[in-house]
């Protein structure tokens, strides 16, 4: 399948020569291709359209015996072959002729007499025509009209420049017509082509696209032409792209061809079978990146043996490939004592340091695994580099936390305490020594017993005798008010009654009462006060000193026999922290 157009030539004697359409130079002038070559005869001629007819539908010669009969109007194939050295080889033509008897496989034909055509497409002399011919070499006439101007249809292809060059590719174009079904003709459209009149403003000269006219004898292969237009430009994007790749790898082959293999440097290493994927990475990433390494020739894995063999120019890109790829898991022992503060609160701590090392995974080994007293093993899964860095920080952190314990310390409970209680402590105590004269007084006089055995209460206007008498009268004693006796007069101004009620409880005649009765005992409107009590001291709370001092027991704000900040290794073991994704 060539990118022309099957078509018959009609010479100068009503002959058809065969060939095909090769190029396009206006609507009304085509470039015809003869089949085969012939000494002395050109192999292509500019004709008009109206010269040019369809191959006949029946088929391609010698494919089958023709079915004709005696009398049939039929064309015969004439002409020498190209092996014939004689001035008198011509190029194969179809003869209009009829059939006037047939005997086997040979036919006697009488060719029509046509009188010579004064326009000048060939100058072919007319061959010598023998009358008993082959019955392979006579095919059914032709029906096909002359084609016309109209009979022929275009479009125009616009392809990027870079792609040019693929585009004219014979399996792209053969592609192209595979697509479409019919054959097409394809013509890089030049500024000295003249186009046709649909296409007559279209503009040759953009810089950034290459136009290409595509002529055909279908409609529907013009409609599937349209149609693929822009599958066709994708695909050859995409091929140019793996063409790119292709030959991008083939200069690095030829390179590494161009230098000795003894020049190489090796390295191999294994890595353990569980942790092969990691080495791997998603999709292969980890051996891609390893390859990318600057200097490195290949890296080759060995599933069975689960080896890497990394081969590349110097030792360091070696080096640095190799860094990618081995994978390992290591353990080291940390303090019991500083396992909760490493790992923090929901495990945070120790996924940021997995995160900011690369870790591939991070395992807080359960108490069943421990092998060295009051420490706790951290399995690192990672990158060598990783598992370096991971160490780093966590004895870093160790060594932070060891060393504010130990200050801590040296500060005690007294010391701590007074720091408490300075002025930047809410909750402090005040010492009773600080306390005012009038505060103390106050507390002194709130209740006080009178040498006669009766309480006073101050503020209050129902007076208790201890002998249980509630109310205006008494076997022994008095009911006093002692809120007018404080020497303070900030307390007593705090405490004292209102004024109704005291009025109340000093005029127990007022009121709606008759002279001279006494009134009803006053109604209990309080509480009786406390019980009497010594005065004791105010003892200050017992203070424990922050996490870390490990020279007190006794229990914190939490609880007993702990540092309150601590976390309970329980709750840790066997914790397991991977990388997030």
């Amino acid at each position: 399948m060539n990118c022309a157009i099957p078509v018959e030539l009609i010479g100068n004697f009503g002959e058809a020569y065969p060939g095909h359409i090769v190029d396009y130079k206006a609507p009304d002038s085509f470039v015809f291709r003869f089949v085969g070559e012939f000494p002395g005869i050109p192999i292509e001629v500019t004709v008009a359209p109206t010269r040019l007819r369809k191959p006949p539908k029946c088929g391609i010669y010698g494919t089958k015996e023709p079915d004709v009969s005696v009398g049939d109007h039929v064309e015969v194939l004439a002409g020498k072959s190209a092996s014939n050295e004689s001035n008198e080889a011509l190029p194969p033509s179809w003869w209009p002729a009829r059939i006037t008897k047939r005997r086997g496989d040979f036919a006697i034909v009488e060719f029509s007499t046509t009188e010579e055509v004064s326009e000048v497409f060939t100058n072919f002399p007319k061959p010598h025509l023998e009358n008993v011919v082959e019955i392979n070499q006579i095919r059914p006439k032709n029906s096909e009209k002359l084609l016309s101007e109209s009979d022929f249809l275009y479009h125009i292809f616009d392809v990027p420049q870079e792609l040019v060059g693929l585009f004219k590719e014979p399996s792209n174009i053969e592609h192209i017509i595979r697509a479409c079904g019919q054959s097409m003709l394809f013509c890089q459209i030049k500024e000295d082509m003249q186009l046709p009149p649909e296409f007559s403003n279209a503009n040759i000269s953009e810089g950034s696209m290459t136009k290409f006219l595509v002529v055909c004898t279908s409609l529907e292969t013009k409609l599937k032409a349209e149609t693929i237009n822009h599958d066709v430009i994708r695909m050859l994007r995409q091929k140019h792209s793996i063409l790119h790749q292709i030959s991008e790898l083939s200069r690095r082959i030829k390179e590494v061809n161009s230098v000795k293999s003894d020049e190489f440097i090796c390295a191999e290493f294994s890595v353990e079978e569980d942790l092969v994927g990691h080495s791997i990475g998603a999709g292969g990433a980890n051996i891609r990146r390893a390859r990318s390494v600057d200097g490195i020739v290949s890296v080759i894995l060995n599933p069975d043996t689960c080896t890497f063999r990394v081969t590349g120019k110097t030792k360091e890109a070696v080096e640095n490939a190799k860094k990618l790829l081995e994978y390992a898991t290591e353990a080291m022992q940390v303090p019991q004592q500083y396992v909760g503060r490493i790992v923090g609160q929901k495990n945070r701590q120790i996924q940021a340091l997995v995160d900011r090392v690369g870790l591939a995974r991070i395992r807080v080994q359960a108490a069943n695994e421990v092998t060295v007293p009051n420490c706790v093993p951290f399995a690192f899964t990672g990158t060598r580099s990783a598992i370096n860095d991971a160490k780093i920080l966590i004895n870093f952190i160790t060594d932070n936390l060891r060393e504010i314990d130990q200050l801590q310390a040296k500060i005690t409970p007294h010391e701590y305490n007074r720091f408490n209680n300075g002025s930047n402590n809410r909750y402090k105590r005040r010492d009773p020594s600080s306390k005012s004269e009038s505060a103390r007084g106050e507390r002194t006089s709130r209740f006080h017993q009178m040498d006669s055995g009766q309480a006073t209460d101050n503020g209050l206007t129902t007076a208790t005798t201890f002998n249980g008498d509630v109310g205006g009268r008494f076997r022994s004693g008095r009911v006093t008010d002692t809120g007018t006796e404080h020497s303070d007069s900030t307390s007593f101004r705090n405490s004292r009654p209102s004024n109704n009620r005291r009025r109340k409880n000093h005029h127990p005649s007022r009121g709606g009462g008759g002279g001279g009765k006494p009134s009803s005992p006053p109604r209990q409107k309080s509480l009786p006060p406390p019980a009497p009590r010594t005065e004791e001291p105010i003892e200050q709370p017992e203070v424990i000193p922050r996490p870390g001092s490990r020279h007190h027991d006794g229990g914190g704000r939490r609880g007993k026999g702990g540092n309150r900040n601590q976390t309970p290794q329980a709750g840790i073991e066997g914790v397991s922290i991977t990388a997030e994704s």
